[in-house]
C-alpha cells in the first residue's frame, strides 16, 4: 500500500509546500493549473487541506483578511 504522504506515513515539508502552492495558484491564477490533468497531485493537496491544522490556518487567514478590509 502506498503511504499517504510523499515520503512516508508522516506529513513533511514537501506535502505542505505542494498543498500551499496549489491553493495559492488556484486562488490567484486559476487558469495556470488544470486540476483534472493532475488528479493524483490534486487529490494529495485535498487530503492535506482536510487536515485539522490546514483548516485552522485557513480559518485564521480568513479572519485576518476580514480585519484588513
Amino acid at each position: 500500500m502506498k503511504p499517504p504522504y510523499f515520503f512516508g506515513e508522516r506529513i513533511g515539508h514537501a506535502d505542505v509546500a505542494v498543498a500551499c502552492v496549489l491553493r495559492l495558484t488556484g486562488e490567484a491564477h486559476p487558469a495556470l493549473f488544470a486540476a483534472a490533468r493532475y488528479p493524483a497531485l490534486t487529490a494529495h493537496a485535498v487530503r492535506c487541506e482536510a487536515l485539522l491544522l490546514f483548516m485552522e490556518i485557513r480559518a485564521a487567514a480568513c479572519v485576518a483578511e476580514r480585519r484588513l478590509s
